[in-house]
């Protein structure tokens, strides 16, 4: 949950909170759970029990992209329906790095997105108390050009790494990286691109989008439901660097999704 205080001076402190399982949706699967009243009761009566939704700026930015209609109204609707049992998560690696780096910085301090929370309660008209994923419904549209900037450098990034690369990470052995939050992270985003370069993906604005739904997820999250492209390739990363386990949309996999997070139970962390 996300929780923000105005002190003296009208300066505003946002403190996150992530209870375990955290579950991160990629907006092809958001949209589907949405759709369907029994999937979406299922996994909001399973975050209400324990457990937080992670939603990105980029979930955001994608919904913000869809005209009016069903689709939109049922992603709001289980929005809504979540309540208070979500963060907004950062899906930068290096950011979340930069941050893992710094002193005494915990892995859920570093792992969510500060300057978006902070963006996001300043829109809210009451800056005071628990938010709500209810407030970022109406914020949806409003958080199109902050969603569209914080993205558009992170995709001309990962296309330039991957056109300068795509030689070199198509040759790269699996990687096994020490197992240092940060480490895991950049383990994730080289295994998959090598991974997609061995698969000879040619990558569009698209892919340069949906890498980053599951990168930081597939290392920070317990539950990742991603695009029927990336799961396969997020579920061939080892662990570590891989936390999280990963489900797409197709046949089967979202009522294993549901299944597998009703059943969960925490493992020690990995240090």
């Amino acid at each position: 949950m996300i929780e923000a205080r105005i002190a003296l001076g009208g300066m505003r402190y946002v403190r996150q909170d992530a209870p375990r399982p955290l579950a991160y949706l990629d907006h092809g699967p958001m949209g589907q759970i949405a759709e369907n009243d029994a999937w979406r009761d299922g996994l909001v009566a399973a975050l209400r029990r324990r457990g937080t939704l992670g939603v990105s700026s980029l979930n955001l930015y994608e919904v913000s992209q869809q005209d009016d209609g069903a689709s939109v109204d049922a992603i709001t609707r289980f929005l809504t329906e979540v309540d208070q049992r979500f963060v907004l998560i950062d899906l930068c690696p290096s950011r979340v790095i930069a941050r893992a780096r710094a002193p005494r910085c915990s892995e859920v301090q570093a792992s969510f997105d500060d300057s978006f929370a902070e963006h996001y309660v300043a829109s809210l008209s009451t800056g005071t108390g628990p938010t709500s994923a209810a407030g970022l419904v109406p914020w949806i549209r409003a958080a199109r050009a902050f969603a569209r900037s914080a993205f558009a450098g992170m995709r001309r990034d990962v296309q330039s790494q991957i056109a300068a690369g795509r030689e070199v990470y198509g040759r790269l052995p699996s990687i096994r990286p020490l197992p240092a939050f940060s480490s895991r992270l950049d383990g994730c985003m080289m295994n998959l691109m090598h991974h997609a370069c061995l698969d000879g993906a040619e990558f569009t604005d698209h892919d340069s989008a949906d890498i980053f739904h599951a990168d930081v997820p597939a290392a920070i999250c317990d539950f990742a439901l991603l695009d029927g492209k990336w799961a396969p390739r997020a579920l061939r990363l080892d662990s570590p660097p891989r936390r999280a386990q990963v489900f797409s949309g197709k046949k089967g996999q979202i009522e294993a999704f549901l299944d597998a997070l009703e059943r969960f139970q925490p493992t020690p962390e990995v240090k």
